[in-house]
């Protein structure tokens, strides 16, 4: 049985091609079901179009240029980079049922937070003493530059901080303070103002909270795998650098950056944005 909803030389469109391709491209006006012919008929035309342009292509050997070959090689890469970190990563994520009812008791909590920073490891744990010898947390606070940030309490929510930082966070007593923590900013000491706890109401509000807690749970472990997978990946490579070419490479990123904040009028500290073609002039060496 021909399953083709139409043929454009040697090449047939089947229904389920178009069916597929139809539901999941982007449309305006789906929703109104007088031009839903009208729809589907249009996007038959652009599907009719694209098969004219992948056989003119095939005429003219477009298979064979440089342009092609090299495009090929990189969804290539991309398609087997993705099959890899479904393999080795995605496939390999378990959640437990601990700690979807831990995440699930956190995710039904607001948490109202201060804290004290620092940038100097010396500076906040003089902080912490001064906190452990009974100096009032706000009598501190209003002295440090961060009080303005602070005229109402910080409402922290699960997911929000890093994962260290909120187990810390979460097991706190209101009133209670930290140690002082390290953050990729510096030192916090964080203290517990006060807590709330929603109560779901419904089937509905049970069902988003567990995809809630699912998707934030799931993104941590990706990342906890990635790292498992790169240091066992990685721990036996070795990489041999040659010093005279990658003293060229350095001084053509340099010269392109220069180039690029002379040219573009690019002020000191603004981000320098590069193209795929000054990647290509950098590693022309």
């Amino acid at each position: 049985m021909d399953n083709s909803v139409a043929r454009v030389g040697n090449i047939s469109i089947s229904d389920k091609e178009f069916l597929e391709r139809y539901e999941m491209t982007p449309g305006i006006n789906r929703h109104r079901k007088s031009t839903v012919e009208s729809q589907k008929i249009e996007f038959l035309f652009s599907l009719v179009a694209e098969k004219l342009w992948s056989l003119e292509a095939l005429s003219r050997r477009m298979d064979t240029t440089e342009v092609i070959k090299f495009t090929t090689n990189a969804f290539e890469k991309m398609f087997i980079r993705d099959a890899l970190f479904k393999k080795e990563i995605q496939e390999k994520i378990v959640i437990s049922e601990n700690e979807m009812s831990v995440g699930l008791k956190r995710n039904s909590s607001k948490l109202y937070v201060r804290f004290l920073f620092s940038s100097d490891i010396e500076e906040i744990n003089n902080l912490h003493k001064l906190l452990q010898n009974g100096v009032p947390f706000d009598s501190i606070l209003i002295e440090s530059p961060e009080y303005e940030e602070q005229l109402t309490p910080v409402e922290i929510v699960f997911g929000q901080m890093d994962e260290s930082v909120e187990e810390i966070l979460f097991n706190l007593k209101i009133n209670d303070f930290t140690r002082p923590v390290l953050t990729p900013d510096g030192w916090y000491i964080f203290y517990l103002v006060n807590k709330s706890e929603e109560i779901l109401a419904g089937s509905n509000d049970r069902e988003d909270a567990i995809k809630t807690v699912r998707k934030t749970l799931e993104a941590r472990k990706l990342i906890e795998q990635q790292k498992i997978f790169y240091a066992e990946f990685f721990k036996d490579k070795k990489v041999d650098i040659d010093p005279e070419l990658f003293e060229i490479l350095a001084k053509n990123v340099s010269s392109l950056f220069e180039y690029k904040k002379k040219n573009f009028f690019i002020k000191d500290g603004d981000l320098i944005n590069l193209e795929p073609a000054d990647v290509l002039k950098m590693e022309d060496v």
